[in-house]
């Protein structure tokens, strides 16, 4: 269960790059024009599982914001899920669930922690 049948089909339909990995290289696939959000899951490459649903207005900089929060000891279940993830050795990735305008991203983003959470994701976003 680590994707959903809709999350991938979204992907396909926006036509946007479902995995973002900025291990690999720098720069962003995408860039997003004024005025979108992307609402993004993290995961492990450990099970694949996403653990994590956000928004953000540039991806790239709030991915590595966890990262770096996690490293720094940030109290959050979802900053210590990524600390124990990377300390035994995997990594934390970025997938795009959906892109939104700003004034809509909030709605989208609850629209998709309901849906996995009802999926049986094993989300920690803090409620």
């Amino acid at each position: 269960m680590a994707l959903t049948k809709a999350a991938i089909e979204a992907y396909e339909k926006m036509r946007i790059y479902p995995k973002i990995d900025w291990g690999e290289y720098q720069k962003p696939p995408f860039r997003l024009w004024r005025g979108l959000s992307v609402v993004y899951g993290l995961y492990s490459t450990q099970d694949g599982m996403i653990r994590y649903v956000g928004k953000a207005n540039n991806p790239q900089k709030r991915y590595f914001g966890h990262l770096s929060a996690a490293r720094h000891g940030g109290g959050y279940p979802v900053l210590e899920w990524i600390r124990h993830t990377m300390e035994s050795g995997f990594s934390i990735q970025m997938i795009v669930l959906d892109i939104a305008q700003r004034d809509m991203a909030h709605k989208v983003e609850r629209h998709w922690i309901v849906k996995l959470l009802q999926e049986d994701f094993p989300l920690l976003n803090v409620q």
